[in-house]
């Protein structure tokens, strides 16, 4: 089942776009959308499609830089051991890589440690200082962790000294470090808060390099390893960030780096355009993979080999743990989604805990879960003695301050606004679950529950998507957080061929049609979409148009974000890919009223306030915009009155939610309610066999005891069996003698009866989602 969003549009004034597209020279849709983005005067316009503006700020404006450029220098000249201590993550990895490669080349005694992620965890640790100190170390520089590290700073080794270079927000307490060095300190005065970790070791070697060369020249080494880490950790694109990735992706196309042009080959396949989606979904997983599986420091030494061999067997290596973290993901996805269904249904929040799952990967499967349900997700991996938990949150939720609320179930937790972590005791995953739900029901309402697409531009014809409108948009490039790729809308398009594709079925793939013009789309794991599409149905289409090269065949294509429809009729009869009590939990998730309608209650109700359940034939009292049949509408196919009355209630949405054990279900209660030829000979037989016979004792033993009445009455009637004193007994018929059904009244009519509602039976299996839509909707 899909996500319904809300659309926000952007209110951009139509004459002020048109002023800026003339004065820019860019098109109406690309004016709409830097307007979107404070971009508001043609000088703007050109400093942010050709980075003519933005500068390189001084690396000494960053609080405690002068203090760390001296110290490092002064290993330098004493060739004191110098370790950089990262992270498993890309950002830290890339960091890591970047200073040791700067060091490197300046002729210090440097090498690397990065922590495992399982058996360390996060950032500096005790045991690793002491183990850096016995081994010789004097220096110890972070990159992107340490900023609160205080007490493993506090406690490190004497005659061990610890600069820190991080980019997190510092707690009340920093470490007492030789030096600190984050943007984000309160007192820093570095114009630009957003760096990466990354972005800091960036800064970090600009100012090295500019007191150990004696100049102001501005350092730009390494600009493709630094984009690397800033696209993947998901920083915003705005101010310097964007020069450094903008810089960084175009020295990325030809990077004489060994180890990064080996991930660069693997990552573009078949020819994928190298931009920062590539970087994001295709490079950085396969150099996050190790760190999540085994050890990150494979990442480091692929980005700082000088063998072209040793590079090409160590992408081999990451590709190879990224395909395993895909198998293992796919496997604990398949059974995080197999519990949700057994709990009912996606509700408030999602607390899902197993021994066994991989926990440096429980955090990618809470994110594809809060994709498919739009909910809080806590994903907890249980060992021998606690549970590690990964916790991904909605727009609406804060998952740090839930977890602040409910701190008292958990041993250990951190994080911000959209992702955190937990450890927790096993026994306590209960009471959490509970106290996470009761927080989430309090602090959220329905319409939390909704996603909100963004649309930058509307266009008013498909014949606006061409080459120059594409070349414009690669201008905007880089995309990424605090510029994301612009969403353009169209509204009625002409759907065409809607498929589901992929092995799965979970991908959607249609046409747009418009006056002899066509283009082709693809909406990616939403192959469930297809049941609400047919040939020739009108949508709102919310899309970002690009390049497909598939196979050295290159077609504009759009990729589809959101589907809009004003009259949605979906049908989930045959195959839906989601448990129909799961798509049920999802359209009640949507906070609307919703008239569900059954034949019988035997198929299991909601017990939901936004539930209207009735019986087919029934108007409900008030308006709705919903509306689900919960089991085929046999009753009611040829009534008319009723689906007009239906849709001046203002049913806008229709959902066909029953399938073959349904219809089986009614073709078994239709069948009940008249007897067979078969059935009627039986009851003729038991009587022969036991005249007199009262019909309680004949009811007891026919094997269909609630035909047994009707039975009776049919044979009565032409003439078979008579009653008198409560008791049946044939008539003087001869052994043998045909029934003659046809000369009764009520068994005839309870024949066509059947012969009616089998027959509308069969329509609500076979009838096109188009015929249900335009009994409801024309």
């Amino acid at each position: 089942m899909w996500l319904e969003k809300k659309w926000f549009v952007r209110d951009i004034d139509p004459k002020a776009a048109l002023v800026l597209a003339k004065a820019a020279g860019v098109s109406g849709a690309v004016a709409k959308i830097l307007l979107g983005r404070g971009i508001t005067r043609p000088r703007e316009v050109k400093a942010f499609l050709h980075g003519a503006a933005q500068p390189f700020y001084d690396p000494f404006l960053l609080k405690d830089m002068g203090i760390a450029v001296e110290r490092i220098a002064k290993a330098l000249g004493s060739r004191e051991k110098i370790v950089i201590f990262g992270d498993y993550d890309v950002d830290g990895i890339t960091s890591a890589a970047l200073l040791y490669l700067f060091l490197r080349e300046a002729g210090a005694s440097v090498s690397y440690y990065i922590p495992e992620r399982q058996s360390e965890g996060y950032g500096l640790s005790l045991s690793a200082l002491e183990h850096l100190a016995a081994g010789g170390v004097s220096l110890v520089v972070t990159v992107d962790c340490g900023i609160s590290a205080a007490a493993e700073v506090a406690n490190a080794p004497n005659g061990l000294d610890i600069i820190i270079t991080d980019h997190h927000n510092p707690p009340e307490i920093l470490p007492k470090a030789l030096a600190v060095i984050d943007p984000k300190q309160k007192d820093c005065p570095y114009p630009y808060k957003e760096l990466s970790g990354v972005g800091v070791a960036f800064k970090l070697c600009q100012g090295l390099w500019q007191t150990l060369s004696g100049t102001q020249e501005m350092w730009t080494g390494y600009l493709d390893i630094v984009a690397l880490g800033t696209v993947a950790d998901i920083v915003p694109l705005t101010g310097e960030n964007r020069e450094l990735v903008r810089r960084g992706v175009k020295i990325m196309q030809q990077t004489e780096n060994l180890g990064l042009k080996e991930l660069v080959k693997l990552s573009r396949g078949q020819g994928g355009k190298l931009n920062t989606g590539l970087i994001g979904f295709s490079m950085a997983p396969r150099l996050n993979a190790a760190g999540r599986l085994t050890s990150a420091e494979i990442g480091v030494r692929l980005l700082t080999t000088e063998d072209e061999a040793e590079a090409a067997k160590l992408a081999a290596e990451l590709d190879a743990e990224n395909c395993q973290r895909q198998a293992i993901e796919k496997s604990i996805l398949a059974e995080a989604q197999e519990m949700v269904t057994a709990q009912g249904g996606a509700k408030s929040v999602i607390v899902l805990a197993k021994e066994g799952w991989h926990a440096g990967v429980v955090g990618i499967v809470a994110s594809r879960l809060v994709d498919k349900y739009y909910v809080p997700v806590v994903m907890i991996s249980i060992g021998e003695d606690y549970g590690k938990g990964s916790c991904r949150s909605i727009d609406s939720f804060d998952i740090y301050g839930a977890l602040c609320a409910t701190s008292g179930c958990l041993l250990q937790f951190g994080g911000h606004h959209q992702a955190a972590g937990l450890t927790i005791a096993p026994d306590r995953i209960d009471e959490f679950r509970a106290a996470l739900e009761e927080y989430a029901q309090k602090n959220l309402s329905p319409s939390d529950y909704l996603p909100v697409q963004k649309i930058d531009s509307q266009l008013d014809s498909i014949r606006e998507i061409d080459d120059k409108l594409l070349a414009e948009l690669d201008q905007l490039e880089p995309y990424g957080m605090g510029n994301p790729h612009p969403v353009l809308a169209l509204k009625g398009a002409a759907i065409a061929e809607p498929t589901a594709i992929g092995a799965e079925s979970e991908h959607l793939k249609f046409a747009v049609k418009e006056n002899g013009a066509q283009i082709s789309a693809i909406m990616w794991r939403n192959g469930s979409y297809s049941t609400a599409l047919y040939d020739g149905v009108k949508a709102d289409i919310a899309f970002v148009p690009e390049i497909n090269n598939y196979r050295g065949v290159k077609e504009v294509r759009l990729r589809i974000t959101d589907i809009m429809q004003t009259h949605l009729l979906a049908d989930l009869r045959v195959n839906s890919g989601t448990p129909l009590k799961e798509c049920l939990q999802s359209i009640l998730q949507t906070g609307k009223k919703t008239v569900i309608y059954y034949n019988s209650s035997e198929k299991a109700l909601p017990d939901s306030h936004l539930a209207i359940c009735l019986p087919f034939g029934q108007l409900p009292e008030e308006e709705a915009m919903q509306a689900v049949f919960w089991q085929p509408p046999y009753t009611v196919m040829d009534d008319k009155l009723w689906w007009a009355g239906l849709k001046a209630k203002g049913i806008k949405h229709l959902y066909l939610l029953y399938d073959r054990n349904d219809f089986s279900a009614q073709l078994a209660q239709i069948n009940a309610a008249c007897p067979a030829p078969g059935t009627l000979r039986d009851v003729y037989r038991l009587v022969r066999a036991s005249q007199p016979v009262k019909l309680e004792k004949l009811r007891e033993a026919f094997k269909i005891p609630e035909q047994t009445a009707m039975c009776v009455d049919i044979l009565k009637e032409i003439g078979a069996l008579t009653e008198k004193d409560g008791l049946l007994r044939l008539e003087d018929v001869a052994n043998g003698t045909r029934l003659e059904l046809s000369a009764s009244h009520q068994y005839c009519a309870m024949q066509e009866a059947e012969k009616k509602q089998k027959n509308a039976l069969d329509r609500c299996m076979n009838a096109s989602r188009k015929e249900f839509a335009q009994m409801l909707f024309a």
